[in-house]
């Protein structure tokens, strides 16, 4: 655990090596150190690997700071420092964490040497749809962890055998208890309804220049999928990569995958 602002956030390293590669998670991923699982176990073998969680998501206690895209990569690069974790730095982010990661290059420039974006939208994308959470979403997700329904859900849908296929049984546990306990909080929640803001932010900071930029993409509609086409104008060496027949959540269906394009940004910085 670090201390960032007074709270404890969580961060989870193994390995040796002379890149750090950094897992976070999308919106309302309840542990990035159990769902990485799949990516992080085989990339420590070659390098140091680190896990973060947001505040508010996995161990990470909630915050009272704001949700706002500087003030989220601002912690996790002291969190990082106070760590002892070192550059340079290849990111990897799922989901919405593209804007995180994103942001984290345009202010550490110096200290990133890649990044591997999971599915994850573009500024853009995110700038004109956003990730508003209703107040009538909120109620629902409590009125289910309240009566334990959540849970029950959880156990008797595909959830497990699917997306968590991969997954250790005391990783699958973990990841279940995580997502009641960490579910809508409030730092999930600004996190949602800032994301247009935090857009614009990213947005108004400029592209990366030749910063390596890996997209793993599962296809699916047509706004989406341009959002993926639109990652690719944000370095001179960016490349995607179509997963198809993936989910949402690549690294848990197709780790392979992702782990290769890794590699390779490990081995062009040895």
């Amino acid at each position: 655990m670090a201390e960032v602002n007074n709270h404890k956030i969580n961060v989870f390293s193994k390995g040796e090596g002379n890149s750090t590669v950094v897992f976070t998670g999308g919106l309302n991923e309840p542990s990035s150190y159990a769902d990485f699982y799949p990516l992080y176990n085989e990339i420590s073998n070659y390098t140091r690997i680190v896990t973060y969680d947001r505040p508010g998501h996995g161990w990470s206690e909630v915050t009272d700071e704001s949700r706002d895209i500087d003030s989220i990569v601002e912690e996790m690069h002291t969190a990082l420092i106070e760590s002892g974790e070192k550059s340079p730095y290849i990111l990897v982010g799922h989901s919405y964490a593209s804007l995180q990661m994103i942001r984290f290059a345009q202010l550490y420039k110096d200290e990133v040497s890649g990044l591997v974006l999971i599915d994850g939208g573009s500024p853009e994308y995110y700038e004109k749809n956003g990730l508003e959470i209703a107040n009538s979403t909120v109620a629902k997700y409590k009125f289910l962890k309240s009566t334990g329904i959540a849970r029950v859900a959880f156990y008797h849908t595909d959830f497990f055998s699917k997306k968590l296929k991969l997954l250790p049984d005391d990783l699958k546990q973990l990841y279940l208890g995580m997502s009641i306990k960490t579910m809508y909080n409030k730092n999930i929640i600004d996190e949602g309804n800032g994301a247009k803001a935090n857009a614009k932010t990213v947005l108004e900071n400029g592209h990366l220049g030749s910063l390596p930029i890996r997209i793993l993409t599962a296809p699916s509609d047509p706004e989406w999928d341009g959002s993926q086409i639109a990652l690719k104008e944000w370095s001179t060496d960016s490349k995607q990569i179509v997963v198809n027949g993936a989910g949402h959540a690549i690294h848990q269906y197709n780790p392979d995958v992702v782990n290769n394009e890794i590699k390779k940004l490990i081995e062009k910085y040895k």
